[in-house]
């Protein structure tokens, strides 16, 4: 790729004074469909995985590592992913991401052991950290005018991946666990052929630059900013419950003849559809504060309907609750680190917004396994509470937290 290829202004135009790439409908289609379709095959498998693994032998104490394993490869993922977006633009990762997840389902299909299960849930973790991030460095690219509202929609579009992927995968499990990681395989294929119709944005100028000079790969010290921490934190926090909750509501609603688990996932994930984008225009009019502050009080009581018995109406609750304080609390997260870095870091925010939260439902996922011998599913809620709580702290400390414009 040539130095000519790379320039793209601030505007959008090309170097040479044309016109910038083609980014209307079909684009943003194609983009959220492929987000929704290779997410699901992450998601299908958020309820039924604990319910296989329990299958398979595996005690309860790893059960909550195993199923958090995706977030912990996530993690692991972003201190190449957020730089490798901001070298080589979103497209050639997400492709990446797609192949990881193909893999991923193929390997479930042709090895039923724990420690294969482990090892696929770690490349799906792999896949969705190379996916997410570039996503949402994507979108803002699409329609750069509406920044909070375009990133709200792309994470409503990962949470319909959610809504649907734990009921459907819950169902699919009924008629074997190969039917289940057949269609989570099949998605992934689906993906393959949308990721052609995505753009291949050309660079910002500074940073076609630095590329050209052989200066792409910043350090970290370069491409973090300080002004993250507080909302990354937080977010880490106030996510981490989910860890606890997706590796031991299946087993303990099967124990106890329950509802389905798949009721509270979709409860969750509508929620967060509903929310996110409001979410993102809020932020960007009036500061990210009040929807972090709402988005807490919100969690708080949808993680308090889980102390009740089981029944569909509390699993709705729950769900509800859980889903919109995330819809208000996520995406503020994600509008701050987007308007508080610039076109050369941008990618290293992204992934840094997606990998924190999956940082906090790792650690709470395997503490939880701790926990649910001595203090049960109700010690696992209370923990998941705690940590929710604590997310209070970053956000009031966050001396940055009034209305902010994007870099350029």
């Amino acid at each position: 790729m040539t130095e000519r290829e790379l320039v793209s202004e601030p505007g959008g135009a090309s170097p040479d004074g044309g016109a910038p790439p083609r980014l209307g409908g079909p684009t943003l289609a194609a983009a959220g469909w492929l987000l929704v379709l290779e997410q699901c095959s992450l998601y299908l498998l958020a309820a039924a995985l604990p319910l296989y693994l329990e299958h398979l032998g595996a005690a309860r104490q790893r059960i909550g590592i195993e199923t958090g394993a995706a977030s912990l490869a996530a993690v692991l993922c972003t201190p190449l992913v957020g730089p490798l977006i901001d070298r080589w633009g979103p497209r050639r990762l997400m492709l990446l991401g797609t192949a990881a997840y193909v893999v991923a389902a193929a390997g479930l299909i042709a090895l039923p052991y724990e420690v294969a299960a482990a090892a696929c849930r770690l490349t799906q973790g792999i896949a969705s950290g190379l996916i997410l991030p570039s996503a949402l460095t994507l979108a803002p690219r699409l329609l750069p005018a509406r920044r909070g509202m375009i990133l709200g929609l792309t994470g409503s579009l990962n949470t319909v991946a959610l809504a649907i992927g734990p009921p459907v995968g819950l169902w699919l499990y009924a008629f074997g666990p190969r039917q289940l990681f057949l269609v989570a395989g099949l998605c992934a294929l689906a993906g393959l052929a949308l990721v052609k119709l995505l753009p291949n944005i050309p660079l910002h100028a500074a940073q076609a630059n630095r590329v050209a000079r052989g200066q792409s790969h910043q350090s970290w010290r370069v491409a973090y900013d300080r002004r993250w921490t507080a909302p990354l934190l937080a977010n880490a926090l106030t996510a981490a419950y989910f860890g606890g909750v997706v590796a031991y509501l299946p087993i303990m609603l099967a124990h106890d003849h329950g509802p389905s688990a798949g009721i509270f996932f979709t409860a969750d994930a509508i929620g967060v559809i509903l929310l996110s984008a409001p979410s993102g225009a809020l932020v960007d009019r009036a500061g990210p504060r009040v929807p972090q502050l709402l988005g807490i009080a919100v969690t708080l009581g949808g993680l308090a309907a889980l102390f009740f018995a089981p029944s569909v109406l509390t699993l709705i609750l729950a769900g509800a609750g859980t889903g919109i304080g995330a819809g208000l609390f996520t995406t503020a997260v994600r509008v701050v680190v987007a308007t508080r870095s610039a076109e050369h870091n941008r990618g290293t925010a992204m992934a840094l917004s997606a990998s924190s939260g999956s940082a906090g439902i790792f650690v709470n996922s395997a503490l939880s396994g701790l926990i649910i011998g001595p203090g049960g599913f109700t010690g696992v809620i209370v923990f998941g509470a705690l940590t929710t709580l604590a997310g209070l702290a970053p956000v009031l400390l966050d001396r940055h937290a009034g209305p902010a414009r994007a870099s350029s």
